[in-house]
């Protein structure tokens, strides 16, 4: 069963460290075959957002996004 962290935030206080959680898991007698942190390998994102998309206007296949 896969279990999220950040659902199980909701229901009761844990650690966020995935090692220390998972090692404690294993001591109340269940089973921790592994554990997967996502988005730790991405860094220098910038988010942005399309604020308008407007035809171009010498080209019927292209549009000119504002962001």
């Amino acid at each position: 069963m896969n279990l999220s962290m950040k659902w199980l935030k909701d229901y009761v206080d844990i650690n966020p460290d995935a090692k220390d959680f998972s090692e404690k898991m294993t001591m109340s007698g269940s089973k921790v075959e592994g554990w997967e942190t996502e988005g730790q390998e991405i860094n220098k994102v910038v988010v942005g957002k399309v604020l308008s998309v407007v035809p171009h206007q010498n080209s019927d296949h292209l549009v000119v996004c504002q962001v």
